[in-house]
């Protein structure tokens, strides 16, 4: 439904409303609408044709969008896995598990 404006506490602020509609097969279709802040707060949502309203009463602590940090760069360092005792045990169970496979 777009952006509209709307009070919150004694703020007037821009919500973004979004309609959703349930139409079942059998049974009545129902409809709600939702407002939501620039930051995804709910601000009030509103069942089409119920009395109840969900509303906003005070406008909360608006969450800045957070500053991406650029990933971190790793140097690749030599692999000497002859020397490594760990690795070269690794290597060796799986040259054995390899060498009785029975591969042809």
């Amino acid at each position: 439904m777009g952006f509209q404006k709307q009070l919150v506490g004694m703020t007037q602020v821009e919500v973004f409303v979004i309609e959703r509609a349930v139409c079942p097969d059998e049974g009545i279709p129902m409809t709600w609408q939702f407002y939501f802040l620039s930051d995804g707060h709910l601000a009030r949502r509103v069942q089409v044709g119920s009395p109840a309203t969900m509303l906003l009463q005070q406008l909360p602590v608006l969450i800045d969008v957070d500053e991406v940090e650029p990933r971190p760069v790793f140097e690749k360092k030599p692999l000497d896995w002859e020397e490594d005792v760990q690795l070269y045990s690794q290597f060796l169970d799986r040259k054995v598990s390899w060498g009785s496979a029975g591969l042809c």
